[in-house]
């Protein structure tokens, strides 16, 4: 990967950085049940393509509860409780 390739990945730590997630295990989690983005290993590493975030932020958006079907931010309450 060159030097202005490397930038246009995040790393799994990187990403519940940036999008606030509770934890690395929510992440795998997310992505492990469909929810989460687009991943790509290097080895043993995952890496995220910031043009695949962007992809998923917007399936987000698109959602009616974005927070609670996408895991995008903090997980809000339910209308019943």
């Amino acid at each position: 990967m060159n030097e202005v390739g490397a930038h246009e990945w995040l790393t799994a730590r990187e990403v519940v950085e940036q999008y606030k997630l509770p934890s690395l295990a929510a992440l795998y989690t997310m992505r492990s049940r469909g929810k989460g983005p687009k991943g790509h290993r290097f080895g043993r590493d995952l890496k995220f393509h910031l043009a695949d975030l962007k992809a998923w932020e917007d399936e987000c958006a698109d959602q009616v509860a974005p927070r609670m079907v996408c895991g995008c931010g903090k997980r809000e309450p339910s209308p019943t409780g």
